[in-house]
């Protein structure tokens, strides 16, 4: 009885939690201000009046009160000199207070902007379109685009082009004179603007010139180009974006046995492209997850969310040979292919067939040539490449090998630096350049960055003309640097609040490392299906890309492995110089510590002995690499991180110490594999 009583309990609207929203953080917003202004205002009085009595008093006692013995003169100039730090003390503590307060009405303000992003969300895919324009134009302006269709060009049938080749078979040219398909770089582009179905929907247009067509007609039936198998060709099928039937719409019989039945548009969602935010249909709830789907615009292959849970696949016995078969059976024991195994089923409804090796030969060639007709290519069966733009900043000695392994592998990268010769030498690849973070933001759809330290992380993101001021909602921003552990969580939740996600994805390898496209990424992120979506991306620059936890994770492992590294480091240049002096071949010495319990990193990849090794830093005067003053950084932030959770680092400490006295003797521009030629040197230490 209670839950049919509550069916006609009066909630509260979305446009009314919006308003008392907004009206709360306009609250706190002016709190804000009025609490920074007193702070300044009882900082400088403080100041002002304890500095006057200082001088009154100091007065005092020099031209009254000085007294005869040398005792009473020495308490009294104590006296006096106590006064600054009381001053001081007292300026701190009123600091303390109005920034703890602050800091209240700032975190308060966070969980309020990510409470109006999550509803602004939710209407954009619950409510009809007209009433989450309305609501978004009052309180969301910035994330309305404007609704006017861009004009569309007919196109004329290729009838050069197979039939079988498109999407819908023959019906898709038997309507080509009046069919009018939206631009192919319209569906596939438009990242500049703010995601969502909403600012995506445009008016249907009917295939066919007077023949009307309602929006759920192209639901998820086995027919609709979205659950097509295989590879899809040719301009996208359209119409623009159909959305849901709106309560308007349908009859008041329709609306109460869905309401009953908890069916409908509001009890289902809806299936939104990743790639060109279409909206391709509805799911039930309970499917949505674990649904795949293949965009009707733009042909992108979009996963399901989660994996749906099963039992193990029984071992499938090997198929008897058919009498008259023309072919023996496949040499892999098999006639059907598994889910994992084939790409056809990489979609929801996807049914397995018995074929020949006549037929997987033919379609596999048929496959093949289609792909490579229209530009795609893979590297193995079945795959599907998801061909992002990339933005990427920081081309460096690390981000810029990084940011080519991305062009190599058919990702279209936009960049910015401040070098002008790192820009240059990526668009002679085939990159594109730009001249702030917030132009590389507006137009890629996912973020990397690789920065020397927090400083330029922080402007980068958050600075005028940052990736913040640029970005998209829903973007994925991924930061490479190695910086503290604090300032992924502090960009994660403005990145939040904003509607992006903010993953940390430090790396480990070195230049050699990122030129192969062998790192390794320590991954910091919220949840497993974030961490899928940023390794498609990490792969194409690395070989290991491990998650590590929650946001700063990844910062964490990164700079506890580093502290490992400069301290086996030491070690190896202590070794090797000690049996370089005692009379021992180098290259024998390394042999032997390879070859023994003393192997390590340091000594068998990257030996810090000139001459030991080819193509390490030592054998190049140092130069290149990884630098001694980089590593000194990362060691300072591990012992911050150290003091911070209470654990002794001795050695960490003593090897922070060493590289620091290299940056005062000048090794901060060489490798930090330098250790040994600092150590092997006459200098007295």
């Amino acid at each position: 009885m209670g839950g049919i009583l509550s069916r006609f309990r009066k909630r509260q609207s979305a446009s009314e939690r919006l308003a008392s929203i907004v009206k709360e953080i306009k609250i706190l917003e002016e709190e804000k201000s009025s609490t920074q202004k007193w702070e300044q205002r009882v900082v400088s009085g403080w100041i002002t009046y304890s500095v006057i009595f200082y001088l009154i008093v100091f007065g005092i006692y020099a031209f009254f009160l000085m007294p005869p013995t040398a005792w009473e003169k020495g308490l009294y100039t104590v006296l006096l000199l106590l006064v600054p730090v009381f001053i001081y003390a007292g300026k701190r503590f009123v600091n303390w207070y109005y920034s703890s307060k602050i800091q209240r009405d700032q975190d308060h303000l966070v969980e309020l902007y990510k409470e109006k992003s999550k509803i602004v969300d939710l209407v954009m895919e619950t409510e009809t379109f007209n009433v989450a324009s309305a609501i978004l134009g009052k309180f969301a302006p910035e994330q309305l685009r404007k609704l006017t269709p861009k004009p569309e060009q007919e196109q004329k049938p290729d009838f050069n082009r197979s039939i079988l080749n498109t999407p819908f078979g023959s019906n898709s040219l038997s309507s080509s004179p009046g069919m009018r398909y939206r631009s192919a770089s319209t569906s596939m582009r438009g990242r500049g603007n703010n995601l969502g179905p909403l600012r995506r929907a445009l008016p249907m247009q009917s295939p066919l010139p007077g023949t009307p067509v309602r929006p759920m007609e192209l639901g998820a039936s086995q027919f609709s180009p979205a659950f097509a198998r295989g590879p899809l060709v040719g301009p996208p099928p359209g119409p623009p974006l159909p959305r849901p039937i709106p309560a308007r719409d349908r009859s008041i019989l329709r609306q109460v046995v869905d309401g009953l039945m908890g069916e409908g548009p509001g009890s289902n969602y809806a299936l939104i492209c990743r790639h060109c935010q279409s909206h391709n249909g509805l799911a039930m709830k309970e499917e949505f997850d674990f649904l795949a789907f293949r965009c009707a615009y733009c042909y992108n292959f979009n996963p399901a969310r989660k994996v749906k849970p099963s039992a193990p696949r029984l071992p499938m016995p090997p198929p008897q040979s058919l009498p008259g078969s023309p072919r023996p059976p496949r040499s892999d024991g098999s006639l059907f292919k598994s889910p994992s195994e084939s790409h056809l089923n990489e979609q929801p409804f996807g049914e397995r067939k018995a074929m020949s090796d006549v037929d997987f030969e033919s379609d596999d060639k048929e496959s093949e040539d289609l792909l490579v007709k229209n530009g795609i290519t893979s590297s193995e069966e079945g795959s599907n490449v998801d061909r992002s733009k990339i933005g990427f900043i920081g081309l460096g000695n690390m981000g810029g090998p990084m940011a080519l392994n991305l062009l190599k592998k058919g990702h279209e990268v936009v960049a910015f630096d401040i070098s002008k010769s790192a820009l240059k030498t990526l668009e002679e690849k085939g990159g594109i350049s730009k001249d702030s973070p917030a132009k590389v933001a507006s137009e890629a759809d996912i973020i990397v960055t690789m920065l020397p330290d927090s400083i330029c992380v922080r402007k980068t993101y958050t600075g005028e003309n940052g990736i913040f001021s640029g970005m998209s909602n829903g973007m994925m921003l991924i930061d490479s640097s190695t910086i503290e552990p604090e300032v992924p969580k502090e960009l994660a939740a403005l990145a939040s609040a904003k509607g992006a996600v903010f993953v940390d994805a430090p790396v480990s390898g070195g230049v050699n490392a990122a030129k192969a496209g062998s790192l390794t990424f320590m991954v910091g992120c919220t949840d497993v299906s974030t961490f899928s979506v940023a390794k498609d991306i990490l792969e194409n620059m690395g070989k290991n890309i491990v998650h590590c936890g929650p946001v700063g994770a990844g910062q964490a492992a990164k700079i506890c492995n580093n502290m490992l590294l400069a301290i086996s480091m030491i070690g190896t240049s202590e070794i090797m110089n000690l049996g370089i002096k005692l009379g021992l071949d180098p290259k024998v010495l390394a042999s032997i510590v390879n070859s023994s319990s003393g192997r390590c990193w340091s000594s068998e990849v990257y030996n810090p002995v000139p001459g030991v090794m080819d193509g390490v830093p030592s054998s190049n005067g140092y130069q290149g690499g990884f630098g001694s003053a980089l590593m000194t950084k990362d060691l300072g932030l591990a012992q911050s991180a150290s003091t911070a959770a209470k654990t002794p680092t001795p050695l960490g400490s003593l090897a922070h110490q060493i590289y620091k006295l290299m940056l005062v003797q000048g090794y901060g521009h060489l490798d930090f594999s330098s250790v040994f030629k600092f150590l092997s040197e006459d200098k007295k230490v």
